[in-house]
């Protein structure tokens, strides 16, 4: 199961996305129309609550991908990741096992986000020491956060 979910600025590349993405059965969490009191915190805070509670991925935008990515690493358990490019992607997913991808709409177009995301969606994770210990030492991080 892979979530999907956009702002108002990401809300047409995520809704042209949707239907590429049937192999990997994608849930919309919204926005489901262009609104521009679509806030990014508020989807974003959404899409990490559903990837936590159901151990899963996700995919989301912003116009930069920046905000999205800012609100969901406020998440415990959430490693969120930018990604411009499908090598990107794939050394986030193997090497830090980003479980949400923010993509931009307003710097990256289409055909490159998809490519992105099934970059991210076909990429298995890492499990040499040196990944799993710098993973550790983000958990360690966390613990310390209030």
């Amino acid at each position: 199961m892979i979530f999907v979910a956009a702002d108002h600025r990401g809300f047409a590349q995520k809704k042209s996305l949707l239907d590429r993405l049937a192999p990997y059965s994608p849930t919309d969490l919204g926005a489901f129309s262009y609104q521009p009191d679509d806030d990014f915190p508020i989807i974003t805070d959404l899409i990490c609550q559903k990837i936590l509670l159901h151990h899963s991925l996700g995919v989301i935008f912003c116009g930069s991908g920046i905000g999205v990515s800012i609100a969901a690493n406020k998440h415990r358990g959430i490693r969120a990741g930018l990604c411009l490019s499908p090598r990107q992607a794939m050394a986030g997913r193997r090497d830090d096992h980003i479980n949400l991808l923010c993509l931009s709409a307003d710097f990256s177009d289409p055909d490159t986000n998809y490519q992105t995301v099934t970059t991210f969606l076909d990429t298995p994770i890492a499990s040499e020491e040196r990944f799993l210990r710098r993973l550790s030492q983000i958990a360690d991080l966390e613990k310390q956060l209030p």
